[in-house]
């Protein structure tokens, strides 16, 4: 059994010190990196959780497989989620409880999936593959599809739709292409609001083999672009010719959103039919986000709300809508920390320095020349060096 010591806080990093009452010894304990904080039964001895207990917020540790021990006294929730987030969750976004997040709209759903591993889910039902502070969220969605037997009679049906709600995120047009596969499908895509509609034709009387070499042309395969800022989007299949010359090599259509950098067309013969469950056929769809809808004047202009932590400037994205935060340039980490971003060490690992001595300064370098010579050593030096000579007489 173990028991806890002491509980201190340096520069934002909670450490747990604990007394083996069985070794005898003093022991520290830090989080792992890859903390998740999901599942109890997964986690690891020596793993930090964070606790409710009586309306306050204590740090565990979990001792063994039944056993946790909790730091006396009130701890900071918001300190300790920002400090111990798994690295695929960084904050503003939160898990385990709101306070973990900026605010509601960054916190998210973490449960176990199927197979009893911890899963994030954003909006409940759409799973998460990655977080970018860049504004970006990566997510997977059920393709649509519709099936029908050689005498045009619809055998199979599946209609998709994604609804991101008020919060400041935004479908990327950017990223996300919509594309129809089959050889008699009409893919039509409509936001719920009713500003906007598509349709993409795939037509084709032979099998026609996927190549991620050759775009998508309309024969078997066929893509069209989204507008920006689209917040809803549902798509479906329907026919042109009435399915009335349904291939054996093709007996279902398919439509997905997906993105463009990841998605391979190759993975998508036209003999594909449905499967159901956890193996269903799913894409990676690009979700944009921003801190919130105002502009950098109008962030600025309220400090106690305004996101960006030290060292970390306020940017508008194409998107045209909200803000973002970015670290200077020169530093990196979270810019939405209050000291997120960190001053980088351009002198680290191979020599910057055309010429010269590289040295550290903060959020730059240096370079310095050699003896003898003068300028900037980034671009090169100038003079001649001074040179050692040794005489050896007889």
């Amino acid at each position: 059994m173990l028991t806890i010591f002491s509980v201190v806080c340096v520069n934002s990093h909670i450490y747990i010190y604990i007394c083996s009452l069985q070794e005898k010894k003093l022991q520290k304990l830090v989080g792992g990196e890859n903390w998740f904080g999901a599942s109890l039964r997964k986690s690891s001895l020596g793993q930090l959780l964070l606790i409710k207990l009586g309306g306050a917020s204590h740090v565990g540790v979990l001792a063994d497989d039944v056993t946790i021990v909790v730091a006396s006294g009130y701890i900071n929730s918001k300190v300790i989620c920002k400090t111990w987030l798994p690295r695929n969750v960084p904050y503003p976004f939160g898990i385990l409880e709101p306070s973990c997040a900026m605010n509601d709209d960054f916190f998210l759903n973490c449960t176990s999936n199927d197979e009893g591993h911890p899963e994030l889910l954003y909006a409940a039902n759409m799973p998460i593959s990655n977080i970018e502070l860049e504004g970006t969220v990566n997510v997977g969605i059920y393709a649509a599809f519709s099936c029908y037997n050689k005498t045009g009679i619809q055998t199979d049906y599946y209609r998709q739709s994604i609804t991101l709600g008020s919060g400041p995120f935004m479908i990327s047009n950017t990223r996300n292409i919509l594309t129809a596969i089959g050889c008699d499908t009409l893919a039509q895509v409509t936001n719920y609001e009713f500003t906007y509609g598509a349709a993409s034709l795939s037509i084709c009387t032979e099998n026609v083999e996927m190549s991620d070499e050759n775009p998508c042309s309309g024969s078997g395969c066929c893509q069209t672009s989204i507008p920006k800022g689209l917040k809803s989007l549902a798509y479906s299949l329907s026919t042109y010719y009435n399915y009335t010359n349904v291939s054996d090599f093709n007996r279902c259509g398919f439509a997905f959103l997906a993105d463009n950098r990841s998605l391979k067309i190759s993975n998508w013969p036209l003999s594909r039919t449905p499967i159901y469950g956890k193996d269903a056929y799913a894409t990676d769809v690009v979700i944009e986000w921003v801190v919130e809808n105002k502009t950098c004047d109008q962030a600025k202009a309220n400090t106690s709300a305004y996101a960006c932590g030290t060292n970390a400037y306020c940017t508008c994205p194409e998107i045209d809508q909200g803000y973002r935060c970015l670290c200077n340039k020169g530093f990196e980490g979270n810019p939405y920390l209050k000291d997120g971003c960190q001053d980088i060490n351009e002198c680290e690992g191979k020599n910057p320095c055309q010429e010269g001595t590289c040295k550290n300064t903060i959020g730059d370098y240096k370079c310095r020349c050699p003896l003898g010579k003068y300028g900037d050593g980034k671009i090169g030096c100038r003079g001649v060096g001074i040179i050692t000579i040794i005489s050896i007489g007889n």
